[in-house]
């Protein structure tokens, strides 16, 4: 379900949670921020796909995003961020240690 994010201005953006992007979109998302330093605009890419509607009667499209204040640009690539950590898979040792696996050997039964 969207949350709903209050602009500096007044306004308001409904952007996607973790679990309304797919595996896939992702994916593209990943590569346009690794080809950043090319064009520069994966900030855009990822606010064109955290949003789901906003207050503004404008499209979101990369366009009218540039065209936001800077505040209020601000604001949303704050939320990108944030957005980009959602999606991200966590590799650390915690999070890779599986909770249900039995690790000590006298938990066993005995008969």
């Amino acid at each position: 379900m969207p949350r709903r994010i209050e602009l500096p201005n007044g306004e308001w953006a409904e952007v996607k949670t973790a679990w309304e992007v797919s595996r896939g979109q992702r994916r593209d998302l990943f590569r346009a921020i690794r080809a950043e330093g090319e064009d520069g605009d994966s900030d855009v890419q990822v606010i064109q796909l955290m949003i789901t509607s906003w207050s503004r009667s404008e499209p979101v499209t990369a366009a009218t995003i540039d065209a936001l204040p800077v505040p209020v640009a601000n604001v949303l690539t704050t939320a990108a961020v944030e957005f980009v950590k959602e999606l991200s898979p966590d590799f650390s040792p915690d999070a890779m240690a599986d909770p249900k696996a039995v690790t000590d050997s006298s938990e066993s039964s005995a008969s």
